[in-house]
């Protein structure tokens, strides 16, 4: 997604990706997190209608997580419930269907 969001917006360097999230989300540069997936689907101009909407974030100890925190949750060994782990991995996949049909419709 960094990638599409870099070739639409002819950013020579990942150090731009930021900026560019900063001027197409219309958020403040503070709230923009470039592991943020929906974020990182909007700015890739990948809507919910292409790739579902995001999965419930997720608990722990009382505290919530969106789902792309997962990654942070398994380095630390916190169990997550088999259903939501599958639900995001659907998820997940269905982003990369949408991922590689904009890479082919824009011949790349």
């Amino acid at each position: 997604m960094k990638y599409l969001v870099m070739m639409s917006g002819s950013l020579p360097s990942t150090g731009d990706l930021r900026n560019a999230l900063v001027a197409s989300l219309g958020l403040p540069r503070g709230q923009i997190d470039l592991h943020n997936i929906e974020q990182l689907c909007l700015a890739a101009g990948l809507l919910p209608v292409d790739v579902g909407s995001t999965p419930h974030s997720f608990a722990v100890n009382g505290d919530t997580f969106p789902p792309y925190k997962l990654h942070e949750a398994a380095r630390y060994g916190v169990k997550i419930a088999d259903g939501y782990l599958i639900n995001v991995e659907q998820w997940l996949e269905t982003i990369l269907q949408a991922i590689d049909t904009r890479m082919a419709t824009q011949g790349i």
